[in-house]
């Protein structure tokens, strides 16, 4: 069996390492969407405090508000 044949390639630096949540994406989703309110399906109990985390940090907090209603987590525009 031969041996693989490696190489090095020149880099200026290294790529930075990007970690998006999954809550996130939801609030991604939920801004660009048309609708005034949607129920997270299948929250885990604390997904609210995540979502609320990931509406901070995308500086949405103006448009965005979570709230849980009855167990459900839910997201609704202001």
């Amino acid at each position: 069996m031969s041996k693989p044949k490696l190489a090095l390639t020149p880099l200026a630096e290294l790529p930075k390492r990007q970690r998006t949540s999954p809550y996130t994406v939801l609030v991604e989703e939920f801004v660009k969407g048309g609708a005034a309110h949607a129920k997270v399906e299948n929250a885990p109990k604390n997904s609210a405090t995540s979502l609320r985390a990931a509406v901070q940090k995308l500086g949405v907090a103006d448009q965005v508000e979570v709230k849980t209603i009855g167990g459900g987590v839910y997201l609704t525009r202001r």
